[in-house]
């Protein structure tokens, strides 16, 4: 009983995903329009209240509206999952950069 104690104790203080939750979550997340990737995931508290957060990642020429809806459905993973009970939606811009090479003489040089 001490050692499944003290386990649940560690693996709380190390924000330690439960599998199962994660891919749900992840799965969840990444089925959301404007959902570019998501680059992080953890769950704190007990095995009846957690709290999760979750970084993703989201174009930066989205309009505010867009990203507003992407939180919004993002904490709306607390309605589908009864254990958790706050969500902390942390979202990164990016910009979708390309490069181009042009030659600058005939040689293509």
């Amino acid at each position: 009983v001490g050692v499944k104690i003290t386990k649940n104790a560690v693996d709380v203080l190390m924000d330690k995903v439960d599998e199962a939750m994660g891919i749900l979550i992840r799965r969840e997340v990444e089925e959301i329009e404007g959902v570019e990737g998501v680059e992080f995931i953890a769950v704190r508290g007990t095995q009846r209240a957690k709290i999760v957060e979750i970084h993703v990642k989201v174009k930066s020429s989205l309009p505010s509206e867009a990203v507003e809806m992407i939180l919004k459905r993002i904490e709306g993973i607390k309605d589908k999952i009864p254990e958790v009970v706050h969500v902390i939606p942390v979202v990164k811009f990016y910009r979708d950069v390309r490069v181009v090479a042009v030659p600058v003489d005939a040689n293509g040089n």
